[in-house]
């Protein structure tokens, strides 16, 4: 069952006719719905604020995301590095062996 009944007048919300009946005043934006589709009080259209709000969380998300591979990134080019400078000396001490291995 839908709660409330559906606005009569252009610019009613929904349950204003019920509000109106208890001698309530109309809804006041304050008191809107929480989801964007139900900001209007119609159902159909989504409030710009909750679409910017939720695009504004969106793009917060996106940016730490973001942060977070870079410094992953960063932490893997050194400990690649590391790594790569730990197998040059290792091939080093071995080619050192190696040749002392032949002169003997």
């Amino acid at each position: 069952a839908l709660l409330g009944t559906p606005p009569a007048a252009p610019g009613e919300r929904w349950g204003d006719k019920q509000r109106r009946a208890r001698g309530l005043p109309p809804r006041t934006a304050t008191q809107k719905r929480k989801t964007c589709t139900a900001c209007d009080g119609s159902g159909q259209v989504e409030c710009p604020a909750c679409v910017g709000k939720e695009r504004e969380v969106r793009l917060r998300i996106a940016q730490d995301v973001e942060k977070k591979l870079k410094a992953y990134r960063k932490a893997r080019a050194a400990s690649d590095d590391e790594n790569a400078a730990s197998l040059r000396s290792i091939a080093k001490k071995n080619i050192a062996a190696a040749r002392d291995a032949r002169r003997k």
